[in-house]
């Protein structure tokens, strides 16, 4: 008795050979859904193998070299949008290095500036502050002339205040 006959001591052998299961199953998985009954094949009795046809077989054979063909396609596709890929990053990382030399030379470039106008600062500095001294004169002369009016009306308000408290 085999493995099987071990799990399934209930069933009965059918064969004349002895050990041998007319109803085992190897099992129902198969690719093309084809269900085997190997007890019937071994009586010869194939009626329930499920039989294909030409067409099917061209189908079949036309479908292989569609995917067969298919695999290159897909494998240049793939290829070639990673050296999409690769391009891109390329150029992303040479605008970069072209950003940061750009960066580079405006900095230098202010710098330069900044010494040019630190440099007039120096040279310039004189004229300049006798030009914000006169101009801090200016302002200091005319907030007090409006100090010294303000006050003028001031007085002249609190004036006439005191003569209506007198009259009334």
């Amino acid at each position: 008795m085999g493995l099987l006959g071990l799990f399934n001591k209930d069933q009965k052998s059918s064969s004349s050979a002895p050990g041998f299961d007319t109803n085992f199953d190897v099992g129902n998985t198969s690719i093309n859904g084809q269900q085997y009954n190997w007890g019937s094949y071994m009586k010869g009795d194939f009626s329930s193998f499920k039989k294909i046809t030409p067409e099917e077989v061209e189908a079949a054979e036309i479908t292989a070299k569609e995917m067969t063909q298919q695999v290159g396609l897909y494998s240049r596709k793939n290829s070639a949008e990673t050296q999409s890929l690769e391009s891109v990053r390329r150029i992303h990382n040479t605008e970069q290095v072209h950003t940061r030399k750009r960066l580079d030379e405006v900095v230098q470039a202010r710098g330069q500036a900044v010494k040019t106008q630190e440099h007039l600062a120096q040279s310039v500095q004189p004229t300049l502050h006798e030009q914000n001294e006169r101009l801090g004169l200016a302002q200091e002369k005319g907030q007090r002339k409006i100090a010294m009016i303000s006050e003028h009306y001031e007085r002249r308000r609190s004036d006439l205040e005191k003569l209506r408290s007198n009259w009334g």
